[in-house]
């Protein structure tokens, strides 16, 4: 944009001098300014759609590559992965909630035969209070724990693994049979 309008100033003067040149200069840099604009609202759509695709996949493919791609565009710095530290908050509320109430967060039903929506409960608490990020629905399809802990290199709690790999077995079946 700041060329087009340098060469649109840079013409009202050459108006009085060569009023073709003048003529020709002002149009290309409203040409400029026209091409610009466009790139910025192609980018701007771009980034919508990523965002949007982002959000679809973020808790099916949470540790794919194409989900780290797409969350660069959240990122205010190149040197911040809020994709990473959004897995990481999600994993540390899991655990803390796990820690204080163990098979209590998972709803099932009276016989435990069937899970039951909205299937896993972390409390505020436990997520620091961050509200909102639903955390939960990371954790419903099965294996997402496990790769989500060797994504962060950190290691996993065994009983938990165990009791998230059954548990998701039965939301799968439970969404199934939607």
């Amino acid at each position: 944009m700041f060329p087009g309008m340098v060469i649109i100033l840079f013409s009202f003067p050459l108006y009085f001098f060569s009023t073709n040149l003048a003529l020709l200069l002002f149009f290309v840099g409203i040409l400029i300014i026209l091409i610009d604009t466009q790139k910025k609202f192609a980018k701007n759509i771009e980034k919508k759609r990523s965002i949007k695709k982002y959000q679809e996949i973020k808790f099916d493919q949470p540790t794919a590559d194409k989900t780290l791609e797409l969350s660069k565009n959240f990122d205010i710095s190149p040197n911040i992965n809020s994709h990473k530290v959004w897995l990481i908050d999600a994993v540390e509320a899991l655990e803390k909630q796990y820690r204080k109430s163990k098979s209590n967060m998972f709803l099932h039903n009276r016989n435990r035969t069937a899970a039951k929506h909205p299937y896993i409960i972390l409390k505020a608490e436990n997520m620091n209070y961050k509200k909102n990020q639903d955390y939960e629905k990371l954790f419903y399809k099965n294996g997402n724990y496990n790769r989500i802990c060797h994504f962060l290199k950190r290691s996993t709690i065994s009983s938990l693994d165990k009791e998230l790999d059954v548990f998701t077995k039965l939301i799968e079946k439970q969404e199934n049979n939607k």
